[in-house]
């Protein structure tokens, strides 16, 4: 799985970029084709994204970069590695991004606020109506890859991971708590 990562600055938080709901009959895979996902946007929501900045934020994000147009920037912060679904999908103007910097594994030891590359098995929510033996039967798993700041200490049973710190503030934002069990790789970013 080789998608660019990068340390994004930002103004102001982005917008959720969401899929637009797919016709019957379509022929083409619009799962990961973020640029497909924009065009077909409701007009409405594609206005807020070059609306005018109205706060002066000092966010910082880490994410995979999916797209970067002269006008936008698309990213997530977590891929399904199977079948490289595309999770929290985020879309920001280029006017509210103050920098891109690419970051890649590194040496630097694991600890406390930096940013990391976790590799983890997360299970498949399971809908159907059925006995807890055939239920945990169907049980599937995916295998991501999420990037974040390590907010917990790094031998803990269970490790945070924030989406973006407020460096004015020092507090963060879309806190995922994974627990150590299910982790099979961490990378340090820099």
């Amino acid at each position: 799985m080789k998608r660019k990562i990068a340390k994004i600055s930002l103004y102001s938080l982005p917008l959720t970029l969401k899929p637009p709901i797919q016709c019957a009959g379509t022929t083409i895979d619009i799962s990961k084709d973020v640029r497909y996902w924009l065009d077909n946007s409701d007009p409405e929501f594609v206005s807020k994204i070059s609306a005018k900045r109205t706060e002066d934020r000092d966010m910082e994000t880490v994410a995979f970069i999916l797209e970067e147009t002269k006008d936008v920037v698309i990213y997530c912060s977590a891929i399904d590695e199977g079948s490289a679904l595309l999770k929290r999908v985020r879309i920001v103007s280029k006017e509210d991004v103050k920098n891109i910097k690419e970051i890649k594994p590194s040496k630097i030891s694991l600890q406390v606020g930096v940013p990391v590359k976790v590799q983890w098995r997360d299970t498949i929510g399971n809908y159907k109506y059925g006995s807890v033996e055939n239920i945990i039967k169907d049980l599937k798993f995916e295998n991501l890859f999420s990037v974040g700041y390590l907010i917990s200490e790094p031998n803990s049973e269970t490790l945070l991971l924030a989406r973006y710190i407020d460096n004015y503030s020092g507090k963060y934002r879309e806190v995922s708590v994974i627990p150590r069990s299910v982790v099979k790789e961490i990378l340090v970013l820099n």
